[in-house]
């Protein structure tokens, strides 16, 4: 399977780039992501991206 990028931006401002199948496991695992940081997990919007240097301006890499 391939996976594709998201961009995952929380209610607080903090944002996650995950690499996965599908927009429902990137929700997953940004959510687990700011659970183990100790952030807030209320998710502002989700954004599919194709360019994965994306990662370079995010808070977190799931």
């Amino acid at each position: 399977m391939k996976n594709n990028y998201y961009i995952v931006t929380f209610e607080n401002g903090k944002t996650v780039f995950a690499s996965c199948t599908n927009e429902e496991e990137a929700e997953i695992l940004s959510k687990a992501t700011m659970i183990k940081n100790g952030f807030t997990r209320e998710i502002k919007y989700i954004v599919k991206t194709s360019n994965i240097s994306d990662m370079t301006e995010t808070d977190f890499i799931a």
